[in-house]
């Protein structure tokens, strides 16, 4: 289980978007947030919470985590 000392690795998860040709608001859909939240999530201001952590695993095959 994730603790909240845990955080996304915000330059691999923008590569990951890009890669995919994604867009931020593709990804904010997917993970049922809004623009705004996934963007201050992803500038640092906000933790991705541990679904929206998984979700991103499970959508980019990857482990953008860091313990």
């Amino acid at each position: 289980m994730m603790n909240e000392t845990q955080f996304v690795n915000r330059n691999k998860l923008r590569g990951a978007i890009a890669e995919h040709g994604l867009t931020q608001g593709k990804v904010a859909a997917k993970l049922n947030i809004s623009i705004q939240s996934l963007s201050t999530k992803m500038q640092g201001k906000y933790a991705f919470t541990e679904n929206e952590i998984v979700a991103l695993r499970d959508l980019f095959g990857l482990d953008i985590f860091i313990l």
